[in-house]
């Protein structure tokens, strides 16, 4: 008769070594897979949102995920800092960041603020934050009127069993574009930035789901929609009309107004919903408007990405 212990131990290795081969084999054939917003955020960018609530946006690269300031689309001659490698905490001692530029981080997240006084009174019209970590880079962008902040860092991803992951900073590059400061700032201007048209709240129909915050229309003859400042800020509204083969856009910026920049209305029709990051500088239709009520006639499109330079008045 044969020993049942010793049998037992044996079926015992059988069944522990067939586990095992199953489950190596089942892991191989069926990685995690992310789905929904997950692959969004892992892969456009979007998140985290900063401390002023700007959404970050990524670009394509071949190159490990370092992004170069030529690669972003702006209507300005950008600069460069060149990149800063992070030192175990701190940014390479012998980096000078551009006069005025304070930046700082613990490792991961970023704080940075500029001082106009510190650089012949020059101030900020566009800054671009590439904030890279692990195989990809964040972009935040900031207009005018904005001086400092902070919460910025590279994307979030997701590992093979869907832990979110906040990748620690590899290197950050500035990308701006400075001009001379007004004499004295406006006591009724409370903020400067980007705005946009949306269908109705902030952030109704966006580009880019997780990523930059634009958001771009739905022709409807006749239908007056609200225009926001810095995603969330409304500043006023735009109304269009149906006008044979054109569109009369009649805009009225009751709580705001128009920056003195070139090209401060940007707008780009489209035959079907927009998708990826939109480029304003690329826009077809191109104004300079100093006033806050004024009318562009453009052709008739269904969809409309309306892209202002603007500020918002105090309350």
């Amino acid at each position: 008769m044969k020993n049942p212990t010793k049998f037992t131990r044996w079926q015992n290795q059988v069944l522990a070594l067939v586990s095992a081969v199953l489950l190596f084999s089942c892991s191989h054939l069926e990685p995690f897979q992310m789905e929904g917003d997950d692959v969004l955020l892992a892969t456009n960018g979007g998140s985290p949102t900063s401390q002023q609530d700007i959404i970050p946006f990524t670009l394509d690269s071949d190159n490990g995920g370092n992004i170069e300031c030529g690669q972003i689309d702006s209507e300005f001659e950008l600069k460069t800092s060149g990149r800063a490698d992070d030192d175990n905490g701190l940014f390479d001692d012998t980096f000078e960041w551009p006069d005025g530029f304070t930046i700082t981080h613990d490792g991961t997240f970023v704080t940075w603020s500029y001082d106009p006084s510190k650089n012949n009174n020059l101030c900020i019209q566009e800054l671009y934050i590439i904030v890279k970590g692990s195989n990809n880079a964040n972009i935040y962008q900031y207009g005018a009127g904005i001086n400092g902040d902070s919460g910025l860092a590279a994307p979030v991803f997701f590992n093979r069993q869907g832990k979110r992951i906040q990748p620690e900073l590899s290197n950050l590059t500035l990308c701006y574009a400075l001009d001379t400061c007004d004499d004295e700032d406006d006591p009724e201007i409370c903020r400067r930035g980007t705005a946009w048209a949306a269908n109705d709240k902030p952030g109704d129909d966006r580009y880019i789901p997780k990523g930059n915050w634009a958001t771009y229309i739905t022709f409807e003859d006749g239908k007056e929609y609200n225009i926001y400042l810095g995603q969330t800020n409304f500043i006023g509204t735009v109304t269009l009309k149906e006008k044979g083969n054109d569109v009369k856009m009649k805009f009225n910026l009751s709580s705001g107004g128009l920056q003195d920049v070139n090209n401060n209305v940007k707008i780009q029709g489209y035959s079907n919903p927009p998708s990826g990051n939109p480029a304003p500088g690329s826009f077809a239709h191109k104004f300079y408007i100093e006033e806050s009520i004024f009318e562009v006639t453009i052709p008739k499109e269904d969809y409309y990405g309306i892209h202002l330079d603007a500020f918002q008045l105090c309350e």
